[in-house]
């Protein structure tokens, strides 16, 4: 049979620069993470690295379905979702319910890598090697109540944390401001949060100050013992005048304790990332309920409706809650915190 003609040789040359030409293109495309160049989607990121190798592909799952899963999390590909790994997904979900706002993953090995941050209140996952945002969310979503339980439980822990506007949820907002904050001297902290040119500043920070009231906490649990056994009265009209004289003096020395401390500070919402200001705030308010406002109640109902104020049992109730000033010796003393913690945990079975 007749040959075929051939190609000429600069047909051939253009053949094998369109092949290579067309390969190189896939190996680019391929290369990079966050999609083709060109995609206009926000949450793809040229220059991360590919979270492909911390977590497995997974279909997208439908919400009736989701219902009868066990608990996954998934991070936001330019494909869709897909799972994180089984060790992963467990991790997050036991800071997620244990009402953490912010946790902390592996991301890769050496030098430069960096932990993986992830928000739950902004339910993002945050790259700090590469500036990459990527979207979470949890399979199945939880319901409104559960939100408002982990609220309560972020709260509780930002306070006794003793965190810096303790009653909000801490976004990847604050965390960043907190970040650029360590950076800061402890003179500049201080110049932003109190007066330090202020006589209350100087007055609060004195040693003398502290020692004062550390004495007036313990003298003040002695004398509730005291009180507790020896004052049979209620009201003033029926209690012997130095237990009126001594509720005064302690009254108006631990209002005048949180004022002085309330007034060092800058601004009136950072005394509330004060816990113990806080706390000393509401037992000073109780002491003056009891001591002066209730009692002036009685004194002016006077006859029957006094007499059955006087039987009312919330002002003995109130006495005895004084008794939790004495957790103040915590602060001073932290060994007794980690030693009743040590007893508590060697008489549990």
């Amino acid at each position: 049979p007749p040959c075929r003609p051939q190609p000429s040789a600069g047909l051939r040359r253009h053949l094998v620069l369109a092949v290579g030409a067309r390969a190189a293109m896939l190996l680019q495309s391929r290369s990079t993470t966050c999609g083709f160049p060109g995609d206009a989607s926000p949450w793809d990121c040229g220059g991360c690295r590919d979270s492909s190798m911390f977590a497995s592909d997974g279909p997208v799952v439908d919400d009736e379905v989701a219902k009868d899963m066990e608990p996954r999390w998934q991070w936001e590909h330019k494909t869709g979702f897909k799972n994180y790994s089984q060790d992963e997904s467990d991790r997050i979900e036991a800071h997620f319910r244990s009402g953490a706002w912010m946790m902390r993953m592996k991301s890769g090995t050496g030098r430069r890598a960096k932990p993986r941050e992830i928000y739950f209140v902004d339910m993002l996952q945050y790259d700090p090697s590469s500036a990459c945002e990527r979207r979470i969310r949890r399979i199945p979503d939880v319901s409104n109540w559960f939100y408002a339980f982990r609220r309560v439980k972020g709260v509780t822990r930002s306070f006794f944390a003793s965190e810096e506007n303790w009653w909000r949820p801490k976004d990847k907002a604050y965390f960043e401001k907190r970040r650029d904050m360590t950076d800061a001297t402890p003179e500049e902290i201080a110049e932003q949060r109190y007066r330090l040119g202020s006589m209350f500043y100087h007055v609060s920070e004195h040693w003398a100050f502290h020692v004062l009231s550390v004495l007036m906490v313990l003298i003040n649990s002695f004398y509730i013992w005291i009180d507790a056994d020896l004052n049979q009265g209620i009201t003033y009209a029926d209690t012997y005048w130095p237990f009126i004289v001594a509720d005064n003096i302690f009254a108006a020395y631990f209002t005048l304790e949180v004022v002085v401390r309330a007034l060092a500070y800058r601004q009136c919402r950072t005394c509330y990332s004060d816990t113990w200001l806080v706390f000393d705030s509401a037992l000073a308010m109780l002491m003056c309920l009891e001591t002066w406002v209730f009692q002036l109640g009685v004194v002016v109902a006077g006859g029957d409706e006094g007499t059955q104020l006087s039987n009312f049992s919330l002002l003995r109730a109130l006495r005895l809650m004084r008794l939790l000033r004495i957790t103040r010796l915590f602060k001073v003393f932290p060994q007794l915190f980690i030693l009743i913690k040590g007893m508590a945990l060697a008489g549990t079975p």
